[in-house]
């Protein structure tokens, strides 16, 4: 398996990528696998495993939690 070295460049906007995924996750209207191309990743199990690296859970957890904390 290939390693992959980020630059601080590439890790900053990985990061707005995954804030921004998080936003429209919260916002409802949109499958996981639409937001993981709106936000530029090619690779839906690749965005995922990036997303609970930083957020500690799967998106589509994620989607759930929020949502029930808003009730």
């Amino acid at each position: 398996m290939k390693e992959v070295v980020f630059t601080e460049d590439a890790r900053a906007f990985t990061t707005y990528k995954l804030n921004r995924a998080k936003e429209l996750i919260e916002d409802g209207r949109y499958k996981i696998s639409a937001i993981a191309d709106m936000v530029g990743f090619s690779s839906g199990s690749y965005f995922a495993n990036l997303f609970k690296k930083k957020f500690g859970v799967l998106p589509s957890q994620y989607r759930e939690q929020y949502e029930q904390n808003q009730n």
